[in-house]
């Protein structure tokens, strides 16, 4: 993305912009919800310390009136809305998401190297560990599930087959009392511990080294005499943002710990481009309706993947690639076949590219749009202004980046796009503007002059889009 046109005057030195956004990929956890939204949890921009963001992708959901997928067709039918787009941003409770595969119920006995497994005591049990016991001072999350053992010399088995030059992770929640525990591969001990309870409600993570191939990985409560403390197990292939440095295997359960006052974008305000067909009069594009017309790539670490519902996967590097089309023609308009990749691979960040061409008479094509909550109130640059009240309020400046501040928390959101020869903003050429809403906060970029007819053929001419976002410190 080009470096913004700033205008810095008026803005107070501690918040002044930086020189472009940051960049930084580290590991990633994601899971696919259900068909129409994907989680992803990853640090923010600027590397660790900054804290990590539970991000939405989502399809599917309603958008404002006048829309293609809110207005019936003649026949009774609504576009619906198949372009995957950004409908939450909300930090976590430090870097507080986590992937990990579930304690398996096997059951071993280590006072007996012949007893059968499942024959010894059978004092573990799940349990549903509480937000605020996990990560202290939260009070949101997926409250993730452990196994448990109040009994001297419980212990649990699994097998594990482990690569060459692999670790293994298991975690553990302290508990007030302190629990003894001693895990062993084969008859080696390899990782003991006593979870003092200066460490309640704190993970703790053991990682060992295993030869590799089949091995038996054995976790015992080697605690003595009365009052035996509680030892969880949290989960076994651990992996976390704050720990990314292993991929984990046979994931199955995921956990994240959020802030509620700490959202960036909450609900489905339209995050990239719209178009107003004037024939139709109505305005399609992602959440106001776009229909898929091939489909959807997901890449993963470039692979094309089907990630499976429910189950968690870490990555490096995510892309989607849809192509689909905006189709006013039921409505007695044109239509837009769109081509989009949307980049997930940046920490913190979403790059998007989209080219769309067709046959329409377009009255207003925003090629960029920008949405936050209204608790950021600032908008930075291009020159700093603090907009209120409900409505339109023009941005002064003409410049490829927008950057807007919430003055509570510190936290930015920043968005860089192309510029169009003959942009045209609500007030006037060359400029976007903010629209102040009871539900979010908006920066548009026109590129259609509203005054005019505007044909985009296909045969003619295309469009596109090229635009950044990037949720930032705070």
């Amino acid at each position: 993305m080009p470096e913004a046109q700033r205008d810095v005057s008026g803005v107070p030195a501690a918040i002044l912009p930086p020189n472009g956004l940051t960049t930084g990929s580290s590991l990633k956890i994601g899971v696919l919800q259900n068909a129409d939204s994907l989680l992803l949890f990853s640090r923010k921009a600027g590397g660790g310390t900054k804290g990590g963001l539970q991000k939405q992708m989502a399809k599917n959901k309603n958008s404002l009136g006048g829309s293609i997928n809110t207005v019936p067709d003649p026949l009774g039918q609504v576009q619906p809305q198949e372009r995957w787009g950004i409908s939450l941003v909300q930090n976590l409770v430090g870097m507080a998401a986590c992937a990990y595969r579930r304690v398996p119920t096997r059951i071993g006995v280590a006072t007996s190297a012949s007893a059968a497994l499942g024959a010894g005591p059978t004092g573990w049990t799940d349990q549903n560990i509480g937000v605020s016991t996990v990560v202290p001072g939260s009070v949101a999350g997926t409250a993730p599930i452990a196994r448990l053992t109040t009994l001297a010399n419980d212990c649990l088995e699994w097998d594990e087959t482990i690569p060459p030059e692999a670790k293994c992770r298991v975690a553990f929640l302290a508990s007030s009392g302190g629990a003894e525990v001693e895990i062993s591969v084969g008859a080696k001990i390899v990782w003991q511990e006593n979870l003092t309870g200066t460490q309640a409600g704190r993970l703790i993570i053991a990682e060992f080294s295993v030869m590799p191939g089949a091995r038996t990985i054995r976790v015992r409560h080697t605690g003595n005499g009365t009052g035996v403390k509680a030892l969880y197990i949290f989960g076994i292939n651990f992996v976390s943002l704050d720990h990314p440095v292993t991929r984990g295997a046979g994931l199955d359960t995921f956990a994240s710990f959020r802030d509620n006052n700490a959202y960036s974008v909450q609900g489905e305000s339209e995050n990239w481009y719209a178009v107003q067909d004037r024939d139709a009069n109505l305005i399609g594009g992602g959440f106001h309706g776009e229909k898929r017309r091939k489909a959807d790539k997901i890449v993963i670490d470039g692979v094309e993947t089907t990630p499976t519902v429910g189950v968690p996967f870490v990555y490096q590097s995510l892309v989607i690639q849809q192509e689909t089309t905006i189709d006013f023609r039921p409505h007695g308009g044109g239509y837009l076949d769109v081509v989009s990749v949307q980049d997930l691979s940046t920490d913190g960040t979403l790059h998007r590219r989209a080219s769309f061409s067709g046959s329409a008479r377009v009255g207003m094509f925003y090629t960029h749009m920008m949405s936050a909550n209204t608790t950021f109130s600032e908008v930075v640059y291009p020159t700093y202004q603090t907009p209120t009240g409900i409505g339109k309020h023009a941005v002064i400046g003409r410049a490829p980046e927008v950057k807007l501040r919430n003055p509570a928390t510190g936290q930015t959101v920043t968005g860089q796009f192309n510029l169009h020869a003959n942009e045209r903003g609500d007030y006037t050429a060359g400029t976007g503007h903010i629209e102040v809403r009871p539900d979010d906060r908006k920066h548009r970029i026109g590129r259609g002059d509203s005054d005019s007819l505007t044909t985009l053929s296909i045969t003619v001419t295309q469009e596109y889009s090229q635009s950044s976002i990037q949720w930032g410190s705070g």
